[in-house]
Order: C-alpha cells, then sequence, then structure tokens
C-alpha cells in the first residue's frame, strides 16, 4: 500500500522545527519525484519519471466498495485517489493504492538498490542486525554489527545514515547511549549524548504528532492547521477513510529525510546502515 502523510502533519514538522524544507509543497515535490505513477493523470499530486511503481488499487473487494458507499451516505466526500485532494482536506474516503509492479510488491529497496547492486562503493548485507552506533565523542563513526554469529565494526569515512523505522531507530540510537539520561541509565547504558526526545518521539499509538515530538503547539500558519485533528481508518490494502474532529492514531512517520547523522547536529533523524564505500 502507497500511503502519504497529510497536509496539515508536514506543516507541522515544519512549523516543529523551523524547517521550510518538511512543508507539504516541498515534500509533495519529493513524493512527486519518487513516483511512477499509473493512473488518471495529475500533474499536482503525482510523478510519473519516479523508479517507484503506484498504481491505483485493482478489483477492490466488496467491503472496500461498501465502505465508500457507507461514506458517501454519511456525507463524507470520496476521492479517486488517496494521495491527492484527500490528504490536503479535513476528510474523505477512496481506494488505497499500491506498489505493485507485474503481479509482485515493489519495495523501495527494489525500486533504488537493487538496480545499482553492481556498483563497486555499494556494499548490502542480508541477514545482518545492527546492534549499536560507534562514536568518537558526539560525532557517529561506524556501526557494530552482528553477522553469522560474529559481532562486527563498520567505520565510515564520509558519514552514518540510520533508517531502522519508528520503532527500531529510536531502539538503536537507546542502545548506543542517545537518548535521556535517566531511560538509559535504567537500562545500564552509559550516556554518549543526550537527546531526551528520542524517548519522548517513541509512544504507543494514540498520541498526536505535538505530543510525541514534545513541542509546544506552532502558531498557526496556514487553513490546514483548523483541520489538524482528525482520525484515519485503515482497512488493510482497500480503503482508507478520513474522519475530521477526531484525534489521530497514526504512527508518526520517521521524520525521515536523508539527513546527514552528525548527532551533535542534534539527530533530527536518523535512517537504516547500509555500508559504502567511497
Amino acid at each position: 500500500m502507497w500511503a502519504r502523510g497529510h497536509e496539515t502533519d508536514w506543516n507541522f514538522y515544519a512549523d516543529a522545527v523551523g524547517d521550510p524544507a518538511w512543508n507539504y509543497e516541498s515534500i509533495l515535490g519529493i513524493y512527486r519525484r519518487i513516483e511512477s505513477w499509473h493512473g488518471v493523470a495529475d500533474q499536482r499530486h503525482h510523478g510519473t519519471d519516479g523508479p517507484l511503481h503506484i498504481s491505483p488499487g485493482s478489483a477492490p473487494a466488496p467491503i472496500a466498495l461498501a465502505y465508500l458507499e457507507a461514506a458517501q451516505r454519511a456525507e463524507m466526500p470520496t476521492f479517486d485517489t488517496m494521495n491527492g485532494t484527500l490528504m490536503e482536506v479535513a476528510g474523505g474516503a477512496s481506494i488505497t493504492e499500491v506498489t505493485v509492479l507485474n503481479g509482485q510488491r515493489q519495495s523501495i529497496f527494489r525500486a533504488y538498490t537493487y538496480q545499482l547492486m553492481d556498483r563497486p562503493n555499494l556494499t548490502v548485507l542480508a541477514n545482518t542486525l545492527v546492534t549499536r552506533l560507534l562514536f568518537s565523542k558526539t560525532d557517529c563513526i561506524g556501526v557494530e554489527y552482528e553477522r553469522g554469529g560474529e559481532t562486527l565494526h563498520a567505520y565510515a569515512n564520509a558519514e552514518v545514515i540510520v533508517s531502522s523505522g519508528a520503532i527500531q531507530t529510536p531502539k538503536l540510537l537507546m542502545q548506543s547511549g542517545v537518548g535521556g539520561r535517566a531511560e538509559l541509565k535504567e537500562f545500564d547504558i552509559r550516556p554518549t549524548l543526550q537527546l531526551w526526545r528520542v524517548r519522548k518521539c517513541f509512544l504507543p499509538e494514540g498520541r498526536r504528532p505535538r505530543e510525541r515530538l514534545g513541542a509546544s503547539p506552532p502558531k498557526p500558519s496556514s487553513r490546514a492547521h483548523a483541520v489538524r485533528r482528525r482520525r484515519i481508518l485503515f482497512v488493510p490494502i482497500i480503503v482508507r477513510i478520513v474522519r475530521r474532529r477526531v484525534s489521530a492514531f497514526r504512527i508518526v512517520p520517521e521524520s525521515t529525510s536523508v539527513r546527514r547523522c552528525r548527532l551533535a547536529a542534534e539527530s533530527r533523524n536518523v535512517f537504516d546502515i547500509m555500508e559504502t564505500n567511497e
């Protein structure tokens, strides 16, 4: 399933960190570059030259169509695509879009990395678990990982990028001594860098993004902030419904974009390890 963040989410992140590169219009351009869209033409919301094959869900299950009909009866607007105008309004329903090519799921790895596997400056290690980031003072210089029953180290000559998802990313950081001092002490982990927000961002579902980030509410900068509160309901693979006036229960996105993991510069987010040698 291909699901994007809502306009209000992205604009909130931009306000929270004071960086317009995180706002909806900026991120929308990234989405367009990612997509090879195979649906109704929509130049504003969808790209056609990207590596990731995106298409509307084919042959929706009867329950999906029933959900759409129920939404219409409840006077909720319905949309042809879930990642277009629906992500800019207060509520609505749509059949989900999928990343399926030739009958198989096309992952981001397949779309971006697999075709580059023969490059001499790229090494991808399967069956490998990164257990800790390695630091020189507050600079991340490499990773510790387990493979084939051995504990090994890989050192970076440029930068380390971490992209382990909303659960494993803060876990890896805290295992490496990056987080709140009290939480690290509870597990006898020696602090490397005190960033209390690592723990604050790692919260169960049910919290709004503002609560996760531990930030005070930004001043409304656009119409979008007036409709921040809503609920998103997933019917797996088939329907996404957005209702207004109910608090969101989605997991917050990883706050991701490829940022340098110089944790001394306050680790705005970190990404999964892929060893590269330039």
